[in-house]
């Protein structure tokens, strides 16, 4: 009878310890969901998505990862489009906006390369548009 109580005491000890992993697994899955639901960026307005836009241009820019070797210094360039980083793409996603951001010229200087760059962004429930025009120098 002894022996039978401590295979049940043993018995009972497993089916605890599974259970607190299985919570702790499933407490483990769940922060994480939050955690990663909260790095995520959302815009309040077309002003702060264009703005997003305009710095992850400048990156691309600055780090030389900049493809539109069609684009010159000539007025009549065509414009050419440029890619957004997949973080910027998702954070406009989820703020159920759309961007573009388009190289219109490259002059070369005697003091470095200076970029024109059109940025629009619209926010597609209200249909706001915000739309930045620089021309950046690296």
């Amino acid at each position: 009878m002894s022996s039978e109580r401590g295979m049940s005491l043993v018995s009972a000890l497993f089916v605890m310890l599974a259970a607190s992993l299985a919570i702790a697994l499933i407490g483990y899955l769940m922060f994480g969901s939050l955690k990663v639901s909260r790095e995520m960026k959302l815009f309040k307005s077309t002003k702060e998505a264009a703005e997003s836009v305009a710095h992850s241009v400048i990156g691309t820019i600055e780090s030389g990862n900049l493809s539109c070797p069609s684009v010159g210094c000539s007025p009549d360039a065509t414009p050419c489009p440029i890619d957004l980083p997949p973080a910027v793409e998702r954070a406009l996603e989820a703020s159920n906006m759309t961007a573009t951001a388009y190289l219109l010229r490259r002059c070369e200087t005697p003091q470095g390369t200076l970029y024109t760059v059109e940025v629009n962004a619209t926010a597609e429930s209200t249909g706001t548009k915000t739309v930045i025009y620089f021309i950046y120098q690296n």
